[in-house]
């Protein structure tokens, strides 16, 4: 099934007619999503769902997703498809309810495949996941922590978490560098950042790269898994991207979490795990905003979410000094 959608694709990397609403017909035993990168810059996302009525499925267009790179991104595209490969094998492995398992990679001189498993969910926001049943929550909490990714010492390149933090700074516009410098003093960031160890990131673990099924939850997009090391950097990104980057909503949502009991709490089991203080909590939200800051500056994103990112920051910070 798989072979005659990449046939298909490679052959004819066009629908026939911008009127037909279907590709081809392929017989269906288990639901894939296929990713297709054409080094020109065409890039196809094919979602195949199971369907148990039939034992065909005509594979419709809306299921298939179309867009093209500007020829200076193919690079970094190609590069981003590799490493959510590589990450995908390694994670499915250490956390195998929460992965898509891959399938299949495979690279020629004109185009990349990506083919992994397909799972059914549904959307979910923030509170979903805050307030679901410890043992639906647990296998994220237990990812958001990610000792099986810690990197020991002389594994990869040597990585100090201060510099880290020093490089990232130097993206942030003046006045908010000088407030970020005096929090940092006053709350001696650079003891906590020494001791971090390096833990691969997802890298993008945004609210909606969360799915939920009839399982638990599962975390899709890793083509930016490992691009930052600093451990509480997905937590950081589920929190504010699920508070609608709201400085007040983040605040509120870390000091309730504080008073709550047991199994009640999201944060307190991933604040034992990563070693962390509530209060430390509140300026590691800082810190990996201004990691964040710089990834979003570095890869060109939009100044619409550098913008937001910036009040945001802005906003923490009052609330600090």
């Amino acid at each position: 099934m798989i072979q005659q959608i990449l046939d298909f694709l490679f052959e004819q990397p066009e629908f026939p007619s911008p009127h037909d609403d279907y590709v081809v017909n392929v017989i269906v035993r288990e639901p894939v999503l296929i990713h297709v990168f054409f080094k020109n810059g065409v890039n196809y996302f094919v979602k195949v769902a199971k369907k148990p009525s039939d034992a065909g499925l005509r594979l419709h267009r809306e299921f298939v997703l179309d867009e093209t790179v500007e020829q200076k991104n193919v690079p970094s595209s190609l590069q981003r498809i590799g490493r959510e490969y590589d990450a995908s094998v390694v994670c499915s492995e250490w956390y195998p309810d929460l992965v898509p398992a891959p399938i299949l990679f495979r690279e020629s001189d004109h185009h990349v495949v990506l083919v992994t498993q397909g799972i059914k969910h549904s959307v979910v926001n923030l509170d979903a996941i805050l307030q679901a049943k410890p043992d639906f929550r647990r296998p994220i909490q237990h990812f958001l922590i990610g000792k099986e990714r810690m990197m020991r010492a002389g594994e990869g390149e040597p990585h100090d978490q201060v510099l880290v933090f020093e490089q990232a700074l130097s993206y942030l516009p003046p006045h908010l560098l000088e407030s970020i410098k005096k929090i940092r003093q006053a709350h001696d960031w650079d003891t906590m950042l020494a001791r971090l160890p390096a833990i691969p990131q997802h890298g993008d673990l945004a609210v909606n790269n969360i799915g939920l099924t009839h399982a638990g939850f599962v975390l899709f997009d890793w083509e930016d898994y490992a691009y930052t090391k600093l451990p509480g950097f997905d937590l950081c990104i589920l929190l504010v991207s699920g508070c609608g980057f709201d400085a007040e909503k983040l605040t509120a949502l870390i000091d309730n979490d504080s008073h709550q009991a047991g199994d009640d709490s999201f944060l307190q089991p991933i604040m034992a795990g990563l070693n962390v203080s509530v209060s430390q909590l509140h300026d590691l939200m800082l810190i990996q905003l201004v990691i964040f800051h710089q990834l979003k500056c570095h890869y060109g994103y939009s100044a619409k979410i550098i913008a937001t990112t910036i009040n945001m920051l802005a906003q923490l910070i009052k609330g600090r000094l």
